[in-house]
C-alpha cells in the first residue's frame, strides 16, 4: 500500500479541513438553535431564558426547587428568582409547598398554559416527516 503524498506545510491536511468544516457546522447549528428557541419563546411572550428554564421545568419528572432550576440551568439563584417570577406573572408555572417539607417551595408546571404552545412545533414536525 502506497503512503499518502506529503502536504506542503503551508496546505491544510483532509484532517485539517474537515476539522474547520466540523466546527463551522457546529457554529451554524448554534446559531440556528438560538434562533429557533428565540423565535418559540416570542411566541408565548418569553425571553429565551425564561424559555430554557420553563423548558428545564417542563422535563423535569417532578416539580423542582429555584435552587434545581438554578443548577440546571448554570443561572444564579438571583436571577432564577426573576424567571420564576415572570414565567409565574405569565401563567406558565406556580410556586406550591413541598408536601414532604414545608420550609421548601417548588416551581410546578401549570399544565394548562402550555397549549399557548399552539402550532408552533408544526412547521419543525412537517420537515421532520
Amino acid at each position: 500500500m502506497a503512503s499518502p503524498e506529503p502536504t506542503p506545510a503551508d496546505q491544510p491536511t483532509p484532517r485539517d479541513v474537515a476539522i474547520e468544516r466540523f466546527a463551522a457546522l457546529g457554529r451554524e447549528l448554534s446559531q440556528v438553535t438560538v434562533m429557533f428557541h428565540t423565535q418559540i419563546a416570542e411566541h408565548v411572550g418569553l425571553s429565551a431564558t425564561d424559555h430554557k428554564c420553563l423548558d428545564l421545568a417542563m422535563q423535569a419528572e417532578r416539580p423542582l426547587t429555584a435552587g434545581q432550576i438554578a443548577e440546571e440551568s448554570g443561572l444564579s439563584t438571583g436571577a432564577v428568582t426573576g424567571v420564576i417570577d415572570r414565567l409565574e406573572r405569565a401563567g406558565f408555572v406556580r410556586r406550591v409547598r413541598d408536601p414532604h417539607d414545608r420550609r421548601k417551595v417548588l416551581v410546578e408546571v401549570s399544565k394548562g398554559s402550555l397549549s399557548r404552545y399552539g402550532d408552533v412545533y408544526d412547521g419543525l414536525t412537517a420537515a421532520l416527516d
